[in-house]
C-alpha cells in the first residue's frame, strides 16, 4: 500500500506567489516521491496562487516526472470554495500546458 505524503498549502500562506517557495515544496515532493508515495497537495484556506508558483512547483513537476508518472503519483484536493477551486486550476492546467511545450525551459 502506497503511502500518502499531504501538503496543506495553507501551513505556508493563504496566497502562494514566489518562485522561491513553489521550488522549496517541489524539492520536497521529490525527496518524498523516492519512497513511493503519492502526495496530495491540500489547498484548503489557500485563496489565490501566482501562476509563477505554480509554474515552479506543479510545471516543473509535471515535466520532472513526466505525465504517467506526474497524474499517478500527485494529487490535488480540498479547495476553500468553487471559485478558488476555479481559479486554481485553471493556473495549475497553464503551467502543466506551458511545461509540455516547452520542457526544456528552466
Amino acid at each position: 500500500m502506497e503511502k500518502i505524503k499531504v501538503i496543506k498549502l495553507s501551513d505556508f500562506g493563504k496566497s502562494m506567489g514566489t518562485r522561491e517557495l513553489g521550488n522549496e515544496i517541489r524539492n520536497s515532493v521529490l525527496a518524498s516521491l523516492k519512497d513511493n508515495s503519492q502526495v496530495l497537495f491540500d489547498f484548503l484556506n489557500v485563496d489565490i496562487i501566482s501562476s509563477a508558483f505554480a509554474d515552479e512547483l506543479l510545471g516543473k513537476l509535471f515535466n520532472e516526472l513526466g505525465e504517467e508518472v506526474f497524474k499517478n503519483k500527485i494529487k490535488i484536493n480540498n479547495f476553500s470554495n468553487e471559485e478558488a477551486k476555479k481559479l486554481i486550476l485553471l493556473i495549475i492546467n497553464k503551467a502543466i500546458t506551458f511545461r509540455k511545450i516547452n520542457p526544456s525551459l528552466h
